[in-house]
């Protein structure tokens, strides 16, 4: 009863004050909800006229880009000057801008022969190429990014220098997108900046940069030992890479000395690299550095002693078999001796699981 009391007398308020308060309250809740209204009809407006605007855009470059590529000579002279005129309109505005440029290399990367050219020369003429040179050179690395590859695409030799120099720059997602466009324009050129390259080139970098070497042949090959001297170990790992992909030979007894280096991953590369070049001279290096190392080199050096051997020294695999209590081993030691046919050998063997000669 007491605090019931306490409630009346000191807490709530008297009805009159009571209503005003609550008046307050709803007509606040009344105008705040009257705004979002508004607000949430205005933004769907504008999502509404934004959609429209953007199909219209499509549409107004679409009918150009498709007769541009089955065009003649004098066509696509008026085709050129049709679209300079829609991208003095359209392209200084920054809103939806790369739109335009996407759906033009959409279209250029799905053609080939005469109306690839006709694409090509549609972005080279009609101020597509200055738009992406401009955004290459944007303070803002995102545009930087969308910028590097469209000239990547369209192969522009002008901006070689400036992406040479965003080839080392401290953003990942730029100086990777810098690297891979420097190949695709200049081929196995492009390759020079691993010379100055300090830190890691990512697994996925190198599939991206073999890639995109592909479209360049394996003419004129440049010396990809000479980039084994880098003091970073993931230009070291790419250049062996480059060296087994390529089947580069002549050089390639630089790599023996990388039998000892300390990481794993190159080391797995070197021999496999010896072992595809079949570089049997490799084939006592290999020996000589099994009993220290790690299963799974242990195991590479098995199989490239299996591809190597010249029949002799069998007696290597047996020990590696009869010495050792790991199964994986045993497994790539058998099928070594099975390979170079040599299955005799297993009669003599001592291991202690049977199962595995069955």
């Amino acid at each position: 009863m007491s605090l019931l009391f306490f409630l009346y007398a000191y807490v709530v308020p008297d009805s009159e004050s009571l209503e005003k308060a609550l008046l307050i309250v709803i007509s606040v809740f009344f105008c705040v909800t009257i705004v979002l209204f508004f607000i949430i009809m205005m933004y769907r407006s504008i999502k509404i006229a934004d959609t429209k605007y953007i199909e219209n855009l499509k549409n107004s470059y679409d009918d150009l880009f498709m007769s541009s590529a089955f065009a003649s000579k004098e066509e696509l002279k008026i085709n050129i000057e049709k679209t300079n005129i829609l991208n003095k309109k359209n392209l200084n505005k920054k809103k939806h801008a790369h739109i335009i440029v996407n759906q033009l290399l959409l279209l250029y990367n799905s053609f080939t022969g005469e109306s690839k050219e006709n694409l090509k020369e549609l972005y080279f003429k009609s101020g597509f190429l200055e738009y992406s040179e401009k955004k290459v050179k944007s303070r803002k690395w995102e545009i930087q990014a969308q910028g590097i590859r469209e000239v990547a695409q369209m192969k522009d030799e002008r901006v070689i220098n400036f992406l040479k120099n965003l080839s080392l720059s401290k953003n990942q997602l730029v100086k990777e997108n810098a690297q891979l466009s420097l190949v695709k324009i200049c081929g196995f050129n492009g390759l020079n900046f691993l010379s100055d390259v300090n830190t890691p080139i990512s697994d996925w970098q190198q599939l991206n940069l073999l890639e995109a070497l592909k479209e360049h042949g394996s003419s004129n090959l440049p010396d990809f030992t000479s980039w084994l001297s880098s003091s970073e170990k993931t230009v070291i790992l790419f250049a062996i890479r480059l060296i087994n992909h390529y089947k580069q030979i002549e050089g390639s007894h630089k790599l023996l000395n990388f039998l000892n280096y300390r990481d794993k991953k190159i080391k797995l590369d070197v021999i496999r690299t010896l072992s595809n070049l079949n570089k049997t001279e490799a084939l006592p290096y290999f020996i000589s550095i099994y009993k220290n190392e790690l299963i799974e080199v242990k195991t590479e050096i098995i199989r490239a002693f299996a591809l190597l051997s010249d029949g002799k020294n069998l007696d290597i695999l047996l020990d590696w078999l009869t010495y050792t209590d790991n199964v994986q081993i045993q497994i790539e030691c058998i099928k070594a001796i099975i390979s170079l046919n040599a299955i005799d050998l297993l009669k003599n063997t001592t291991i202690k699981d049977p199962e595995l000669l069955a």
